[in-house]
Formats: structure tokens, C-alpha cells, sequence
């Protein structure tokens, strides 16, 4: 099955579970996913960092996806319409 982002994925080697919120193509046609994982109950008001792993490492832990926030128009993040070509 595809890998999509907003499925729950988990790093088959070391455990981490969470939310797929990013998909990197590398030159070399290496893949990987980034994992957002939950808050701990330790810190439950903090966002963990996400990782970054190896598409062979990576095991789907349920096929639905989470609805994506829409951005407020006027908002800051998200897509930029603009984007200067000189960086």
C-alpha cells in the first residue's frame, strides 16, 4: 500500500509512532517519511520533534488519513503564491 501523508505510520526499528506529515525524493531516489509523533504524557502541552526515516523502515499503522487544516486567508504559513526565484 502507498504511503500517504496524514496516515499513522510507525518506524519499524525503533517504535516511533505518530502521523506521516512529510515525504522527502532525493536525488539518489532515496525516499523517506517524517513522523510527527504525539505529545508524551510527561509534557502533554509540547510537540514532540518529528523524524525523518528511511522509506524501508516504514510500516503503515492505519490507511486513514487525518483531514487537513484548511489555512486562513491572509495566514502566514503554509503555501507561499509567491516565491522569490534569486535564493
Amino acid at each position: 500500500m502507498e504511503i500517504k501523508l496524514g496516515m499513522k505510520i510507525k518506524d519499524t526499528i525503533t517504535g516511533i509512532e505518530g502521523i506521516c506529515v512529510a515525504k522527502t525524493q532525493y536525488l539518489t531516489n532515496c525516499t523517506h517519511y517524517s513522523i510527527q509523533p504525539k505529545p508524551t504524557k510527561d509534557k502533554p502541552n509540547s510537540v514532540p520533534d518529528w523524524v525523518s526515516i528511511d522509506e524501508s523502515r516504514v510500516a503503515i499503522v492505519s490507511s486513514t488519513i487525518i483531514k487537513k487544516r484548511s489555512v486562513k486567508k491572509g495566514s502566514t504559513s503554509g503555501p507561499t503564491p509567491e516565491v522569490d526565484s534569486n535564493w
